[in-house]
């Protein structure tokens, strides 16, 4: 029994749907939004309350960022389901067809059944 292998590109898992994909760069969107509506109270904000903005405008500005980019890179990629990566599944085990033999125009299934017949 022959093992099946997989396409790197899938490696087995499950690719998100076109739509996930653009409401995670939404969300990603959105969270840079409130970071850059956060600097307003960093900058007027005072003691603990000023450190404390200034940590969540940095938490929600790398993760919009990495959410943002990593969204985007799929949907250009087509990381996603019915995408360019994504693997139909007569494409990834595709049927082997039978050699044909260019001289005798016969398939070489064909030529060893006649082999047997004529013996």
């Amino acid at each position: 029994m022959q093992k099946k292998e997989k396409d790197s590109r899938t490696s087995g898992r499950n690719l998100p749907t076109k739509f996930a994909l653009t409401a995670r760069a939404l969300v990603g969107g959105y969270l840079l939004y409130v970071s850059y509506s956060l600097i307003d109270s960093v900058v007027h904000g005072e003691g603990t309350r000023r450190y404390l903005m200034g940590f969540f405008l940095a938490a929600y500005a790398v993760i919009g960022v990495l959410l943002l980019f990593f969204a985007c890179r799929s949907l250009i990629y087509g990381r996603y389901v019915g995408g360019a990566a994504d693997i139909d599944p007569e494409e990834e085990n595709p049927e082997e067809e039978p050699a044909i033999d260019t001289e005798a125009g016969q398939t070489a299934s064909s030529e060893s059944t006649d082999v047997g017949k004529q013996e």
